[in-house]
């Protein structure tokens, strides 16, 4: 009689499991090494599925199979269809990571996929402000009304600016052996970064680079204006635009505290935003009303003037509406000059350098005020006379700040200190023209009510010196006036 073996209840099962399952009866170099992928593949996609076992034989067949474990791994492996073998894995992909291989999570979708990678790349994307490096950058400067050479300036302010900074000055150059040193540190830095640039080039080129001549001017390097009033953007803006970045200019030129007296620097404090916020005229500590800055780039290090001047322009629009607070608070905009410049600026590298003048102007439709950038001249460093042209400029430059725009400054600083007199105190502007005024001569002395004080009145009148003195002043005063003093004698 043929032994019962628990197999014989399985279902039509290939013969390839049954080899496999009986591997005790086959000879040792027949059996096969079945992998840990295999495993893996077979448990997970459930070949062999326990539901088609019998109930009544369920358990003694578990007891007979053998044991993925108990399989020899350095057996002989015979190769596993890589088709099968491909989609066993990808079917059970992150198996490995969970605890329960029967709690086999799904993989996504490729549109849930494509959908979360698109969110990650939105929200990666998303800036907090806009920066001067983007190629669209001057369309947001365009959008608070900023502009870079895209409407030409009033004919007679281009002429004043060419005339304040390119004038001849009296002042001795210089000579050819300290231009050549120059140019030597240019060809030094052609490989060198944008802070090299300046401390090495624009330390030697810039007048009054480490301190100014004047004292009244100011000069800071590198410093952020972390307390600028930001221009404000477009009216027809639909939505609010991406702020601009606050200026950091390399180097800035302003006013110093020896330039205003203690009333005006009390006045400065009220060219505020709200109290202890951002300040239309000094944007950061020890500057106060920036009338030029100087950008420096490298080329080696992929440094550009179309970002050195789009920078420039951000610094030069803030401090101009700095400036127009300052006037509106005084008296009315219309009484600036249209052809006045109100700030200038310089972008330079190791081989070139722009001199840029900024003006104001106003929009069409919304009327309001624009800040428009030109460039007045390019300066090739390398060639001819620019180095000396280029140090006439900045020298000019200061000068007409120090005169010209200081003046105004001063002044629309003490008309707004009297204007926020006038408003607190009215009487008080209105006194000293009282005072100017003639006074009118006083009445007369009444004559006393009482019989005492009458008296008193009367003993202290001069003496008659004479009577016909007497008779004279009797006929001068009035008769009802004679009468009471008669009157008032004759008892004595």
């Amino acid at each position: 009689m043929t032994a019962w073996s628990p197999l014989s209840s399985l279902p039509d099962m290939p013969a390839r499991t049954k080899r496999r399952n009986t591997g005790s009866q086959e000879p040792p170099h027949k059996r096969r090494c079945v992998s840990v992928d295999a495993e893996v593949a077979d448990s997970c996609s459930h070949i062999f599925s326990l539901q088609e076992l019998s109930l009544a034989n369920s358990t003694t067949a578990a007891k007979s199979w053998r044991h993925f474990g108990d399989v020899d791994v350095l057996e002989r492996p015979q190769p596993i269809p890589r088709k099968e073998f491909l989609s066993n894995w990808f079917a059970n992909l992150g198996w490995c990571r969970q605890k329960n291989p029967k709690n086999v999570s799904q993989l996504p979708s490729p549109d849930a996929t494509a959908r979360s990678l698109s969110r990650a790349a939105t929200a990666s994307s998303q800036k907090s402000n806009s920066s001067v490096s983007d190629f669209d950058y001057r369309g947001r400067l365009e959008q608070y009304n900023v502009y870079i050479m895209e409407e030409k300036p009033p004919p007679g302010l281009q002429r004043k600016a060419e005339e304040i900074v390119f004038r001849q000055r009296d002042s001795p150059e210089l000579d050819d052996a300290a231009i050549e040193q120059l140019r030597d540190t240019m060809r030094d830095l052609q490989n060198k970064g944008e802070e090299e640039v300046r401390i090495k080039l624009g330390a030697q080129i810039v007048p009054g680079y480490s301190t100014p001549s004047d004292k009244r001017l100011n000069v800071v390097h590198g410093q952020l204006w972390n307390k600028a009033v930001p221009v404000p953007p477009n009216q027809n803006a639909l939505e609010p635009p991406l702020p601009l970045p606050k200026p950091k200019p390399d180097t800035t030129f302003a006013y110093s505290k020896a330039a205003f007296d203690r009333s005006q620097l009390a006045t400065i404090n009220l060219l505020v935003r709200n109290p202890n916020g951002p300040s239309f005229a000094s944007p950061c500590q020890d500057l106060r009303f920036p009338f030029a800055v100087i950008e420096y780039k490298s080329q080696a290090k992929g440094g550009s003037i179309r970002v050195a001047t789009n920078q420039a322009a951000g610094a030069g629009a803030v401090a101009s509406n700095g400036f127009l607070e300052l006037m509106s608070r005084a008296s009315s905009l219309e009484a600036i000059n249209p052809n006045k410049p109100l700030f200038f600026s310089v972008s330079m590298d190791q081989n070139s350098a722009y001199i840029n003048v900024q003006w104001v102007g106003k929009t069409s439709d919304t009327n309001q005020h624009a800040f428009h950038l030109e460039e007045l001249r390019m300066l090739p460093l390398k060639y001819g006379d620019s180095i000396q042209v280029l140090q006439r400029a900045l020298k000019n430059i200061y000068d007409y700040a120090t005169d010209d725009l200081l003046k105004l400054v001063l002044h629309a600083l003490d008309k707004y200190r009297n204007k926020i007199k006038q408003e607190s105190n009215p009487g008080s502007v209105e006194k000293p023209r009282t005072e100017a005024e003639p006074r009118a001569p006083p009445s007369p002395p009444q004559p006393p009510c009482n019989k005492r004080a009458k008296r008193a009145a009367t003993s202290s009148r001069p003496p008659v010196q004479s009577k016909p003195n007497t008779q004279t002043q009797t006929r001068n005063e009035h008769p009802g006036v004679r009468t009471r003093r008669t009157a008032h004698v004759d008892p004595e």
